[in-house]
């Protein structure tokens, strides 16, 4: 299964000529400016001269805004098409979310999934041009009263009080500017490789380091030199550098990576889709497949290159081989049980709540620990299943008056069908297998999933 990034399923939308949508809307033609066939501007006569009665408002808003969103834009659409479903007459008006991936304050302000709005790459980069004009206007401006300055400054602009900073700058100029003068040693070399003021090289970095919060350069009559937090941070802006390159050549050869992923059958925990989601945002061009495998296949699959990782409980050592274990957690077992019986109304299992309880667990033979093992002392009536954890033992459970026992962070697999109580009992290492060699081609992928654990 290869899960679509939200570009690609805005791409792959057909949008109406906005015309066909102000003609659905009643709009006569002369009240809109059409910036091509998907977009246009409406004039606001339309509102003074239309003699309809007003509609009824629905307002999406959040209560606390962060910097990744709530999903008001989703909520919207979703809320929109679902009226339209019903029969409504629904329009949809959002402000203008321009330039929102640019300031790296979130991905997008157009929905996600199929609740977006399009076309997609516009709103969060320029829609209809008037954000970038203002934008484009600001900088201009900001170029000018730079190049003034370095031209020798005629009218006595004090630029130790007076600044024009820019509004929109994709250029990394102060990391750039930083980086110049820890290699020069100098603002005024820097400077002047640059081509431009040293006050305005001043000025760059003593605005990162407001921004930063710390000082990253000590300046003295002999030169500058990094303190302790500057050091760490040209090392960290170095390989961001690094990485920028990297990712730009890749784009331009129009390289496409695949990453083939086994899961469990009808088993795949929350984490790691989490992972993988933000793995795919940062990195597009790469094409993540996910193969649903027996787990006793998933090892001998990435050993014949038919997939490249797989996310399970931590295999014996003589398992393994040639194969790379790398840790993820260390999880806690969860019980899923009838939702109607005596034991649903737990907030947590502990050992004595197991005595003559009637336990259903997967022990398989390649896992470095069995559930048998961890839970042999608490009095509990085992019960191999001698299966994949699938819907037949869910139903075992639901309807034998029995605890079906797995690792907590595969509770989302269970919760539509079971009750889900938590527990304090170690269920072992859970972490990712791959190949030997591979650690580094994976790492970025490995480093999303650990976050999401």
């Amino acid at each position: 299964m290869t899960i679509k990034s939200d570009i690609e399923i805005a791409q792959e939308a057909k949008p109406l000529p906005i015309t066909d949508i102000a003609d659905a809307c009643g709009m006569d033609g002369a009240y809109i400016e059409q910036y091509g066939r998907y977009k246009a501007k409406i004039d606001n006569r339309f509102l003074k001269e239309t003699n309809r009665p007003d509609g009824k408002l629905v307002l999406v808003t959040a209560i606390t805004p962060t910097p990744a969103g709530e999903g008001k834009t989703t909520t919207t659409v979703g809320l929109a098409d679902g009226l339209r479903r019903i029969g409504r007459n629904a329009v949809v008006a959002l402000r203008e979310p321009s330039l929102g991936p640019v300031f790296g304050i979130k991905g997008g302000a157009a929905g996600g999934g199929y609740a977006q709005v399009v076309p997609m790459e516009d709103i969060n980069l320029h829609f209809t041009g008037d954000f970038h004009a203002i934008g484009a206007a600001n900088n201009l401006l900001a170029a000018m009263l730079d190049n003034h300055i370095q031209q020798g400054n005629a009218l006595g602009i004090d630029v130790k009080r007076i600044t024009w900073r820019r509004c929109v700058d994709m250029n990394d100029r102060q990391l750039l500017s930083f980086i110049k003068i820890v290699e020069t040693g100098s603002f005024s070399k820097a400077a002047k490789d640059s081509f431009i003021s040293v006050p305005a090289m001043v000025q760059q970095i003593d605005r990162l380091e407001e921004d930063l919060g710390f000082r990253l350069l000590l300046r003295s009559n002999q030169g500058v030199r990094l303190t302790d937090q500057g050091k760490i941070f040209y090392d960290a802006v170095l390989e961001m550098q690094k990485i920028y390159k990297e990712a730009v050549a890749q784009i331009k050869s129009g390289e496409t990576k695949e990453i083939n992923i086994g899961v469990a059958l009808n088993q795949c925990p929350g984490f790691l889709m989490n992972g993988c989601s933000s793995f795919q945002k940062k990195y597009p061009q790469t094409v993540l497949h996910f193969k649903e495998l027996p787990y006793e296949q998933h090892l001998d699959m990435i050993r014949q290159g038919k997939i490249d990782l797989t996310v399970i409980a931590k295999p014996k050592n003589s398992r393994l081989n040639e194969l790379v274990y790398q840790e993820l957690c260390i999880d806690t077992c969860a019980f899923g049980v009838n939702g109607e019986s005596a034991l649903a109304r737990k907030k947590k299992i502990r050992p004595q709540d197991l005595k003559d309880v009637r336990v259903l667990c997967g022990t398989y033979e390649y896992m470095e620990a069995s559930f048998e093992e961890m839970l042999k002392d608490t009095g509990a009536k085992m019960q191999d299943l001698h299966t994949e954890y699938n819907l037949e033992s869910m139903v075992q459970a639901k309807f034998q008056e029995s605890l079906l026992v797995f690792h907590s962070h595969w509770e989302n697999c269970y919760s539509h069908i079971l009750k889900v109580l938590p527990s304090h009992t170690i269920a072992g290492s859970v972490g990712v297998v791959m190949r030997k060699g591979e650690e580094k081609r994976l790492e970025d992928l490995v480093n999303e999933i650990q976050k999401a654990v």
